[in-house]
């Protein structure tokens, strides 16, 4: 989150009043992982950018 942080403020968007819905979703398999045979849906999770920090500043000059 704090990487997405990153990218949009990098494009002009203020991002710490940005609040972010996450749905999880668990997903079961069969053995060879070619059908689902299961699927739960947890509660949503609430984010906000307030608080998230950028930990990766050492490697954005990297693919320059």
């Amino acid at each position: 989150m704090a990487f997405l942080k990153r990218i949009l403020e990098a494009n002009g968007i203020p991002a710490k009043h940005i609040r972010l819905n996450i749905i999880p979703v668990k997903m079961t398999y069969t053995e060879n992982f070619d059908a689902i045979t299961d699927l739960d849906v947890e509660s949503p999770v609430s984010m906000d950018f307030n608080d998230h920090q950028y930990i990766l500043k050492r490697y954005d000059k990297v693919v320059e």
